[in-house]
């Protein structure tokens, strides 16, 4: 049986509240719930079979992380699996990540994310 789309105007009404807007989740298995359901609504089976992912996903890359980061997306990719009933990968997490969140900045922001990383980086050497 298909899950029907939740109304929440609706439910608000018949709650006798007011939509104000809209709750991001943290880590967590909140979370994971909210990955899972971007993963269940952007990913697709190919039709000939393999691993279901973001069809709009044409280019491949490596990218390279700390092993305590592989660790956190091997946790979230094992959960988001579970939710949606089909195996995902934890570089396939990391790159849904990345889209939502390159997609949050604005261009200010992204330049005071590079700029603060190169006086963290050139702090070090």
């Amino acid at each position: 049986m298909k899950a029907r789309k939740l109304d929440h105007e609706a439910l608000a009404r018949n709650l006798g509240s007011t939509v104000l807007g809209k709750v991001t989740a943290g880590s967590g298995y909140f979370g994971a719930l909210q990955v899972a359901e971007e993963v269940r609504g952007r990913f697709t089976k190919p039709v000939g079979g393999g691993r279901a992912r973001d069809p709009l996903w044409t280019t491949k890359r490596l990218l390279p992380v700390k092993q305590e980061t592989l660790a956190q997306l091997e946790v979230l990719a094992r959960k988001v699996s579970r939710l949606v009933h089909h195996r995902v990968e934890p570089l396939q997490i990391a790159a849904v990540l990345v889209e939502r969140n390159l997609a949050r900045l604005n261009a200010k922001e992204m330049a005071q994310a590079v700029t603060s990383a190169e006086r963290i980086e050139g702090a070090r050497k």
